[in-house]
């Protein structure tokens, strides 16, 4: 079985949109506006709900398992703009981060900040992951 994505757009197509935009008078140019608007829109509100659903599958389990791992509380936490979660781990003998934690260290990667400090006297790694920086 073979799996084909073909994502070509041929010239042609585009030179005839472009002829189409062409002759198109200012208030029809306004109307399309909005419509070019609602589909962006859109279509960040899909890209934003596909890099959470891919948080969901990818990276929290695998949150989850270093936290298990090494004994340690997670919280999660979404926060309002809906746009990132900030994780937390804590553990009160701190974290080695070994050459066993290949997911750990690829997280840190993708992750757009990391904070170490402490939370409640204890020591806490905090990974911030903000949705609009994935490529999903």
């Amino acid at each position: 079985m073979i799996d084909i994505y073909d994502y070509r757009v041929s010239e042609n197509e585009i030179n005839n949109i472009t002829k189409q935009l062409d002759r198109l008078e200012n208030r029809q140019l306004l109307k399309l506006k909005k419509s070019i608007d609602d589909i962006e829109q859109a279509d960040e509100s899909e890209r934003l709900t596909s890099a959470k659903n891919y948080f969901d599958a990818a990276i929290l389990p695998a949150l989850k398992e270093f936290a298990k791992m090494t004994s340690s509380l997670l919280l999660v936490k979404e926060c309002d703009n809906r746009y990132s979660i900030v994780v937390t781990i804590q553990n009160e003998h701190g974290f080695d981060i070994t050459e066993s934690c290949r997911v750990m260290k690829s997280l840190f990667v993708i992750a757009d900040c990391i904070a170490i400090g402490s939370e409640y006297e204890e020591p806490a790694l905090s990974l911030i992951f903000d949705f609009e920086t994935f490529i999903v």
